[in-house]
């Protein structure tokens, strides 16, 4: 290969990748968004503490973990009701792990 097509091989997998993660950000900034408020509101992990729950939930959680994770955050039964058939077991209970493991990671932040 060509030293120019390999550095527009390159380019073009460098511009498909920013594209992706630009996407999958844009794509839960509405949930993030409200985790951080709820987290703001409700919890004594301060700005700092809940911008790094918000930075990991967007790095570490699916959209439906992050709407499951919204939800109980808000206690809202049946926002988790309706969200239950579509996580599976394996993520609902990743998603409870973080919930539980990640407040203190941040913790101090």
């Amino acid at each position: 290969m060509k030293p120019i097509a390999r550095t527009a091989q390159a380019a073009l997998v460098a511009s498909a990748l920013t594209a992706a993660v630009s996407g999958y950000a844009m794509a839960d900034q509405a949930s993030l968004d409200a985790i951080m408020e709820e987290c703001t509101a409700k919890s004594r992990l301060g700005a700092e503490g809940c911008a790094c729950l918000v930075k990991a939930a967007a790095e570490e959680l699916n959209d439906n973990q992050q709407a499951l994770m919204l939800a109980g955050l808000r206690r809202d039964d049946a926002a988790m009701a309706e969200l239950r058939p579509k996580i599976s077991e394996a993520e609902g209970k990743a998603t409870v792990a973080f919930m539980s493991n990640t407040p203190g990671r941040c913790k101090g932040q």
